[in-house]
């Protein structure tokens, strides 16, 4: 880290030198090779001020005080002993510009009026007429002052700029971090829900299993098998818990190349949301083998309905359509149901697709597919970009991706999204869901 910091001075320092042996190696050949009779003839004291009014120039950022004042005091000597100003004022000049980058106006404008005193010394001194040696000591340090005044002022815009992105770097960090932490709250609480779900059909089976084991023993095995089922899925969802509850807020995943929406539309309910109560259609429970005796009855209680699941998607997107645009789903392979966890996820990210597709496009028509393969659930939500000015995308925190992020990492899924190419968005989830499990 100390390499990395020194290095950029090091190179100043370099660059400095050679700029002070250029200009030192400059006056030193003109004096030597331009003579004009009248001047004092160019020996060893004049290359000895010579270099020492350009040496100064090599110190010209660590001390542009003494960098100024140096160099106009070896020149005025150099003046002073009859010896021809070959550089001129090259040197002062660069010593104030110097100066005024480093340094605050109230220290850069008396060196201003040193340079222009000195100017205007090497003017005379040169046996120029007086206008035109005014002129130069009038014209020079004013310029090289004010280049020199912007180029600190430039260099104070960038420190600035360089903090202001720094600490809206560490807010934006704070803010996912937070929303990191509040959807592993509404996850679980969610999952909270899908526990108590499965210890209702424990319970309810447990004591249908009692009702008919001596009476209807099939329907007690299938009771019992469904208690097993439902204990292993809760073990699963309570693990998945225990995960959110003792898990370190993390970087948000980065799989995801675009800001998802803040939140839900006011007609569906958002990712980031707790998980509301959701009445299914009346009917009988999804799973009900029927009575097989003297008395048998449903093998999933009628909560089960409280929970989303991927059969409701097509109520979801009735839903979504009343926004303007057009939803179409389409399902691959068979349908099976899914651990409650799990479709509760798939749905959430169906969910806050749909509502990113309403709030931050203007989409013409949305595509969902639903892929049933043997060991895993994919989900592509793609929409077309539609017609017409888009929503501005800044007003989105990407919150609601950040929700959809978390909810499939704690499942063990995988979640991309981004721009399409040719135009629209696209959000791609894939759930691995172990041996399938059959439908009732």
């Amino acid at each position: 880290m100390r390499r990395m910091t020194s290095s950029p001075t090091v190179r100043r320092t370099a660059v400095d030198a050679a700029l002070a042996v250029g200009v030192a190696v400059t006056a030193c050949v003109a004096g030597r090779q331009y003579h004009p009779a009248g001047w004092a003839p160019f020996d060893a004291r004049a290359y000895l001020l010579a270099c020492l009014a350009a040496a100064p120039l090599s110190a010209r950022r660590l001390a542009p005080v003494w960098t100024l004042l140096a160099s106009n005091a070896a020149y005025a000597v150099y003046l002073a002993l009859g010896y021809q100003p070959t550089v001129g004022w090259w040197t002062p000049a660069i010593a104030l510009l110097s100066l005024a980058a480093q340094r605050p106006l109230r220290q850069a404008v008396p060196g201003t009026l040193v340079t222009a005193a000195g100017i205007l010394y090497s003017g005379l001194a040169a046996h120029l007429a007086f206008s035109l040696a005014l002129a130069q000591a009038l014209l020079v340090p004013p310029v090289a002052l004010y280049l020199g005044h912007t180029q600190r002022r430039l260099a104070q815009r960038g420190e600035e700029l360089k903090r202001l992105a720094a600490k809206l770097a560490r807010e934006q960090e704070e803010r996912a971090r937070r929303a990191v932490l509040d959807e592993r709250l509404h996850i679980a609480r969610e999952l909270h829900d899908v526990v108590a779900h499965h210890m209702s059909v424990i319970t309810l089976q447990a004591g249908l299993a009692g009702y008919v084991f001596d009476n209807d023993p099939p329907t007690a095995r299938q009771a019992l098998a469904t208690i097993g089922t439902a204990g292993r899925e809760a073990l699963d969802d309570l693990r998945r818990m225990l995960t959110v509850l003792r898990a370190e807020p993390d970087e948000p995943g980065a799989d995801a190349k675009e800001p998802g929406a803040t939140g839900p539309a006011p007609e569906d309910y958002g990712a980031l949301g707790p998980a509301p109560e959701d009445p299914g259609p009346p009917g009988p429970a999804p799973e009900d083998p029927g009575a097989t005796g003297g008395g048998g009855g449903s093998l999933v209680p009628a909560q089960a309905g409280s929970l989303p699941r991927l059969e409701r998607v097509g109520e979801l997107a009735r839903r979504m359509s009343t926004a303007g645009m057009t939803v179409d789903v389409v399902t691959e392979g068979t349908p099976r149901r899914l651990p409650p966890g799990l479709e509760l996820c798939a749905y959430r990210v169906v969910q806050e697709a749909l509502t990113n597709a309403a709030k931050h496009t203007v989409a013409a028509r949305v595509g969902v597919r639903l892929a049933y393969l043997p060991e895993r659930l994919d989900i592509v939500v793609r929409d077309d970009g539609g017609r017409g000015k888009p929503a501005d995308p800044a007003t989105g925190s990407g919150h609601g991706l950040i929700g959809m992020q978390e909810r499939v990492r704690i499942c063990g899924g995988r979640l991309s999204a981004g721009a399409l190419p040719e135009g629209g968005f696209e959000v791609r989830l894939t759930l691995p869901t172990g041996a399938a499990l059959s439908a009732g």
